[in-house]
């Protein structure tokens, strides 16, 4: 029977985080422009947390957090950055204890809400979070602006 572990990602545990990266970055057809040590120093300074789930002590899943607030609602939330569980592994409940410990901090943390982004084209993703009672806002449109054009931005 396999032991499996959800536990909190320390700057140690950088190579697993990265592979796990790595993975989730061949499954959504995206670039990398990061590596292990970047992620590893990214988790010492707090800038971004990570939890990681092993079978049998081997990285199988990870989800990758910050804190958000909401000026509206005067609260802190907990935005879920990337929630990936190995391919083998996915149907087998991983995703959601990692969720529920996600939960479980953001809650023992004051958060009143927790919140992220999925590809629309993700339907496996999509059918997962709406089965644990997530809605989708698609009144809200997404926009994030790179490097270069925050530079040309500056007064």
């Amino acid at each position: 029977m396999q032991k499996i572990i959800v536990r909190k990602a320390s700057k140690e545990d950088s190579k697993d985080v990265f592979e796990l990266v790595k993975g989730l970055s061949e499954y959504e057809n995206l670039d990398i422009d990061t590596d292990e040590k970047t992620l590893g120093e990214a988790i010492e300074r707090g800038h971004i947390e990570a939890l990681l789930c092993y079978s049998d002590d081997a990285a199988c899943g990870m989800v990758t957090f910050f804190h958000d607030y909401s000026t509206f609602g005067g609260y802190r939330g907990m935005y879920l950055e990337d929630l990936f569980v190995m391919p083998e592994f996915r149907g087998s409940g991983i995703g959601r204890m990692m969720l529920s410990e996600l939960a479980r901090i953001a809650l023992e943390r004051g958060c009143k809400r927790m919140s992220w982004t999925c590809l629309d084209w993700n339907e496996p993703s999509i059918g997962f979070y709406e089965s644990l009672g997530a809605k989708s806002t698609p009144e809200w449109v997404r926009f994030a602006m790179p490097e270069d054009r925050m530079r040309e931005l500056l007064l």
